[in-house]
């Protein structure tokens, strides 16, 4: 799979080979090396990524458990996601734009207006840019990441969320 990121000095973008099957190259693999086995099974963060598409599910929770000490789940659809979070409160939501049943704008709707899921953060996915989305993604200070997305920039944004949300329990 190809996934757009900077290059190391962060002057261009380029798309980088993602070997889903051995693990991530380049500047990944040394973030990877750099994380012990311990740090990445005592954080408790959760992270319910609600995607569709079985590649970008694998991209998810394959990057996720390599190079993050975050635990993730996946849902495909509304109804997978409402069965999770009766069980398991999240720490963050991923969330793709285009589902079966619901865009993700409406199901954060429903998510933020379940009791006790209000304050979870979440990060919509989405191939779409329409102004009329754009619109909806900024009136509900969502945080916005335009498919394809830089890998590095995603895991960047996801881990300065979480740490807000920490700051500010």
């Amino acid at each position: 799979m190809y996934v757009r990121r900077r290059t190391s000095n962060g002057s261009k973008e380029e798309l980088a080979y993602v070997n889903l099957l051995t693990g991530m190259r380049g500047d990944f693999m040394l973030q990877e090396e750099e994380m012990t086995l311990a740090a990445k099974h005592t954080a408790g963060n959760t992270i319910l990524v609600v995607e569709d598409d079985p590649d970008t599910q694998l991209l998810f929770t394959t990057t996720f458990s390599l190079l993050t000490p975050y635990h993730v789940q996946v849902a495909r659809n509304d109804i997978e996601a409402f069965h999770f979070v009766k069980h398991i409160k999240p720490s963050l939501f991923i969330l793709d734009y285009r589902l079966p049943r619901m865009n993700g704008i409406d199901l954060y709707d429903q998510l933020h207006a379940t009791l006790g899921l209000e304050r979870i953060p979440a990060i919509l996915i989405s191939s779409v840019s329409s102004e009329e989305v754009t619109r909806e993604i900024e009136s509900r200070k969502l945080i916005h990441k335009e498919k394809p997305f830089d890998l590095d920039d995603l895991l960047l944004t996801i881990a300065d969320v979480l740490s807000w949300q920490r700051e500010n329990a």
